[in-house]
């Protein structure tokens, strides 16, 4: 018997889209925002979809996401099996099995199934994964990403045949389901101009050179005291080297600071969540593991000890800390490598995802983002405002952004980012706003969305709703 949660009601919105979605399009991708409850309608489609006499196989890309969900399943009381070695929880009778692609991927015998379930399928393109699908040319296909973007490129229509985005950050943080960030950035960001790119990333070992450093790891360490001793924190390193250095330092100088990755046995992973939950451990590093599936509320502050090229990796991991908690408004973002900057993405952008792979709106933000720090307050906010949106002092139209000391992490203020969200809303022709309305308007025609879309999405993006006379013309 299912143990049906409530769902909000943008979740319901969500899940009669995709239930549509999926009677007209044999495969479907879901995005919507980490922290939005995925894993929630993933579970309630299984149910659905299982009540039917259907099979599903629900597939992640990590070992210890495939225990999440099972998790989540017992939750609910959905029977299902877990095919990963020497698992006793394997079941092959039932008609719900939950696993990751490699194991899919090596078994010569693969469970059957009319619905396959893909998590984080921004990784969906890849060739294992499209062997995996190849697998299953019969079933049904549903995927789900907070970040359909790639650093190569690849858009994933080449698996996806229609789309529904779910509500933007911005909205969720609006109705109280996710929290805002505060972004600490560095008056100076270490030098990245020689480490290569491999696959659009940043050079793995040529990186680790840079975020390796004594001094840098101890800034790590001492702008997390001056500015959020008192969160639970992840930090994200680049390798395993760098990531275990930054715990040591912590330990060091006093501070309880346990390390993980995707080589910690899961005891020992679940003991560290465990205190990290609920005891007196206030700072995870992690390499490659925390940044996607990880769902700790308690969380209210990441550490950006690397740099990234990729936008959908560091969207991921601001998620890490967005989720609302008791006593918790915000969550704090230390960017030693100035990601938000030289990325252009602030957690609380409104942007229109799309198949091609490649973000086709960011509302309020620059192509490029030029950073100004005010000589009164010595507050730092994007450059285009005619005054400090903190002190109001008048910003000379001469004044250029300000080169300091690397190390000490500065404030971009919540007032800061409205104030160049509102004037970049001030700044946009008449003609402007009517094309992007008419846009709105042939999206929602396109994915079947509910009337009001078009006027909701333009309001949440200029700030006001549209003129009645736009609507009459519909």
């Amino acid at each position: 018997m299912m143990a049906c949660p409530t769902l909000r009601p943008y979740q319901q919105r969500d899940l009669a889209a995709v239930r549509e979605a999926m009677r007209q399009y044999r495969s479907v991708l879901l995005v919507s925002p980490t922290g939005s409850g995925k894993g929630t309608l993933y579970t309630f489609i299984v149910h659905g979809v299982t009540s039917r006499g259907k099979r599903v196989v629900f597939l992640v890309n990590r070992r210890n996401l495939v225990h999440d969900m099972s998790q989540r399943l017992d939750r609910l009381g959905i029977e299902h099996g877990v095919i990963m070695s020497d698992d006793p929880r394997r079941k092959p009778h039932l008609s719900v099995h939950v696993a990751s692609i490699d194991t899919i991927h090596r078994r010569e015998d693969t469970p059957p199934a009319d619905l396959l379930i893909l998590d984080e399928a921004h990784f969906a393109v890849s060739d294992t994964w499209k062997k995996v699908i190849d697998r299953y040319p019969n079933a049904k296909l549903l995927l789900g990403t907070a970040t359909p973007v790639r650093l190569d490129g690849r858009g994933l229509g080449e698996i996806a045949d229609y789309m529904v985005q779910g509500s933007s950050v911005r909205e969720l943080i609006a109705l109280g389901y996710l929290v805002p960030s505060v972004v600490f950035r560095p008056k100076g960001a270490p030098d990245l101009s020689g480490v290569a790119k491999t696959a659009g990333e940043f050079n793995k070992k040529q990186l680790a050179e840079v975020c390796d450093k004594p001094k840098l790891v101890g800034d790590v360490v001492e702008q997390w005291k001056r500015l959020a001793s008192d969160r639970k924190t992840v930090a994200f390193g680049v390798s395993q080297h760098h990531a275990s250095e930054i715990a040591e330092k912590f330990r060091c100088a006093g501070v309880p600071c346990a390390y993980v990755d995707a080589d910690t046995p899961d005891a020992e992973r679940e003991r560290v969540w465990r205190e990290f939950d609920h005891g007196s451990l206030p700072i995870v590093a992690n390499v490659g593991l925390v940044a996607y599936g990880w769902d700790h509320p308690c969380c209210s502050c990441i550490i950006g000890a690397r740099a990234t090229a990729s936008e959908g990796l560091w969207r991921q991991m601001l998620g890490r800390a967005s989720r609302p908690h008791r006593r918790k408004t915000n969550f704090y973002v230390l960017d030693h490598f100035d990601n938000t900057g030289r990325l252009n993405a602030f957690f609380e952008d409104d942007i229109q995802w799309s198949l091609e792979g490649k973000a086709i709106q960011h509302s309020g933000n620059e192509s490029v983002l030029s950073i100004t720090t005010c000589r009164r307050c010595f507050a730092t906010f994007r450059t285009g405002v005619t005054a400090c949106p903190y002190c109001l002092a008048p910003i000379p139209k001469f004044e250029r952004r300000i080169d300091t000391a690397r190390g000490e992490l500065e404030e971009y203020r919540e007032e800061q980012k409205q104030a160049a969200i509102e004037q970049w809303q001030q700044e946009q022709r008449e003609d402007t706003r009517r094309a992007k309305f008419e846009e709105y308007r042939q999206i929602a025609r396109m994915r079947g969305y509910k009337p009001n879309w078009p006027m909701v999405r333009f309001k949440i993006v200029f700030g006001h709703w549209p003129p009645k006379e736009w609507m009459r013309s519909a």
